[in-house]
């Protein structure tokens, strides 16, 4: 009595007494060096024993040549032994459309067999050969990217590929389940060249992603982020941005200021320059946020409140010749001259002092 299976159109026959005494052989090695029961994960756990495990594995296939499981393994256990042909005739049989719905994880250990041969031939330096390979493996890499052929756990795996084979597009669309889920490397690498390939968008839902973080991380991201923002002309996200940067660290009231003066609130970047101007210990600093408060103010029609600014502050600067320069030329400008001659009158009354 003889059994047969066929793989790739080969039909293989062997006897039921063959596979039995082969078959009792290997499972008594077995026996004695794993004890107990034999499990074929803890042989396959077992990597100095791959010789073994291998050959275990082609003869519990020969008994269950439908077992997917130990299809796998064999394929797996054959590309770690170079036993390239096993392999690729054991995924010819997982590429049948009886198992289509393993593709995803077929894929991945064709690339597998389709690199070792590529670098195979590279090694000997067979450049037509490894080059045709290398072919396959561009191929096989943009289906399993465009056609979402590949499991979300192997995600890095083909992107690390795509990397290496300088398919960027690819690259991106394998990191895309993981940014989707906030993994932070992968979002980091979609930032760093998304917008290269052309992909704007994504770029800009990695980077907002990022700028979710929390602390320091979370600062740096958004900073590139407002910068973005700012490259773009898309001054209101910048804003909204530049909030988030205030709750981390004050010091950004400056651009808050400058960013409010370019949008149009004209009258909050002057509130905004006098309240940094009561929180500086600069002379200097106070001088240059008090011009800032008043002008914002006067060049874009505020006037009554530009004057009602002047007048708050003069009295700190009768001693500065620059400042009531400025001042008065604001009042005769704005045709408040009255407000100019009563500065004029308090500033000789304190040369006469």
């Amino acid at each position: 009595m003889s059994q047969s299976y066929v793989y790739d159109n080969r039909i293989i026959v062997s006897t039921y007494r063959d596979i039995f005494m082969v078959f009792a052989l290997f499972v008594g090695i077995l026996l004695s060096l794993y004890p107990g029961k034999v499990d074929p994960k803890q042989i396959l756990e077992e990597r100095s024993n791959h010789a073994l495990a291998a050959i275990y594995l082609e003869n519990m296939l020969r008994l269950e040549p439908e077992n997917i499981e130990l299809i796998f393994a064999t394929i797996r256990v054959s590309l770690e032994r170079g036993n390239l042909n096993l392999s690729e005739e054991l995924i010819g049989v997982l590429q049948t459309p009886k198992y289509a719905y393993m593709a995803k994880e077929v894929n991945l250990l064709y690339f597998k067999v389709l690199k070792a041969r590529f670098l195979k031939y590279k090694e000997v330096n067979k450049k037509e050969e490894a080059n045709s390979y290398k072919k396959k493996m561009q191929e096989l890499l943009q289906k399993a990217s465009k056609e979402n052929k590949f499991d979300k756990k192997d995600a890095l795996i083909w992107y690390s590929e795509a990397i290496v084979l300088k398919d960027k597009k690819s690259a991106l669309f394998f990191l895309k389940p993981l940014y989707q889920d906030k993994n932070i490397y992968a979002l980091e690498q979609c930032v760093s060249f998304a917008e290269e390939i052309g992909h704007i968008k994504e770029k800009q839902f990695c980077l907002e992603s990022l700028a979710t973080l929390d602390g320091k991380s979370s600062e740096k991201w958004l900073n590139v982020t407002y910068s973005m923002y700012i490259d773009k002309g898309q001054n209101e996200k910048a804003l909204e941005i530049l909030q988030k940067l205030l709750k981390i660290d004050s010091n950004y009231n400056d651009e808050m200021a400058r960013m409010q003066e370019i949008t149009g609130k004209h009258k909050d970047a002057s509130a905004l320059y006098i309240k940094l101007y009561e929180e500086s210990e600069s002379k200097k600093e106070k001088k240059d946020y008090f011009f800032k408060a008043m002008n914002v103010l006067s060049f874009s029609g505020f006037n009554s409140e530009a004057i009602k600014v002047a007048q708050l502050y003069e009295d700190d600067y009768l001693n500065d010749d620059e400042v009531m320069q400025k001042i008065l030329s604001l009042y005769i400008a704005l045709n408040a001259l009255d407000k100019a001659s009563a500065l004029s009158i308090k500033l000789l009354k304190e040369e006469n002092k």
